[in-house]
């Protein structure tokens, strides 16, 4: 699962409370996006759960290739 729509603007990411045509959901979305920063972005929002999902892959894949990221991280140690 990839997340796009990120680093448009180069500012951070922040937690909203949205309520989108009576839908109320948790979702992330570019802070120039919310307040006057100067910066135009195009950014998406992100949904929380989509987030979750992919952080979940993400770790799912280190665990799978865990040899290997052992092996760095005893490198890098």
């Amino acid at each position: 699962m990839k997340i796009r729509g990120f680093k448009q603007c180069g500012e951070i990411y922040r937690r909203v409370h949205w309520n989108n045509r009576g839908k109320k959901s948790i979702v992330w979305r570019c802070i120039s996006r919310l307040e006057n920063t100067g910066l135009t972005c195009h950014s998406r929002t992100v949904l929380e759960d989509m987030i979750g999902l992919a952080t979940v892959e993400a770790i799912n894949k280190l665990i799978g290739q865990k040899d290997d990221f052992l092996t760095i991280l005893k490198e890098n140690i």
